[in-house]
């Protein structure tokens, strides 16, 4: 059976992937408790180089401490952080043509600190969350910004053309807390705030 097609190559917007090869982003647990990168989590990448995929979507990549799930959890907000995902990106791309595309996340009420925009069980640990304030909701928003900066910074030095934002505090926006929360659909509360720092089109 040939597999010409999944070998082709493809364009993500004006992105060329070599092939049609993508590793979904899983969590590696692999990470310092600071956030900062471990030669381990480096070596999962460049495996995954060496095999040929062509796009990459790395696992968690936390945007605050609040928001992590766990402590081994890599971190892009903190200057801390850039070196190692600098040397991250940098070794992967020696093996091949591949692209990466850092998934960052906050966690919200999956995290360590189970929090959420509205105060509803969350239905995997029967836990309630804690109930964000609109200023926290905001600080997170800001959060997310914050580490796309820091990514579009850090490309200047290393070639990484695609980001990926993990749904789980704002719905359509950038964070949105728990995905079974896009099931249950989002109340006043949230649509106001996201209506609050989504820029206005001209």
């Amino acid at each position: 059976m040939e597999l010409n097609t999944l070998f082709s190559p493809e364009k993500i917007g004006n992105v060329e992937i070599k092939n049609r090869i993508v590793r979904s982003a899983t969590f590696t647990n692999a990470a310092n408790a600071d956030g900062t990168v471990t030669d381990e989590f480096i070596k999962i990448y460049t495996d995954l180089a060496k095999g040929g995929t062509g796009l990459i979507i790395t696992g968690l990549i936390a945007i605050d401490e609040e928001g992590k799930l766990n402590n081994n959890q890599a971190g892009l907000y903190s200057d801390s952080h850039l070196e190692g995902q600098k040397k991250f990106i940098k070794a992967v791309h020696e093996y091949s043509e591949v692209k990466i595309a850092p998934q960052l996340a906050h966690c919200g009420r999956q995290g360590m600190n189970s929090i959420s925009p509205s105060a509803v069980i969350y239905q995997v640990t029967k836990k309630m969350p804690r109930e964000l304030t609109n200023e926290e909701i905001k600080t997170i928003v800001k959060s997310i910004i914050s580490a796309i900066v820091m990514f579009l910074f850090m490309i200047q030095f290393v070639p990484s053309n695609i980001i990926e934002i993990m749904g789980m505090i704002v719905v359509g926006l950038l964070i949105y807390l728990g995905c079974m929360i896009l099931l249950k659909g989002i109340g006043k509360k949230e649509w106001n705030l996201i209506k609050g720092v989504i820029p206005k089109q001209n």
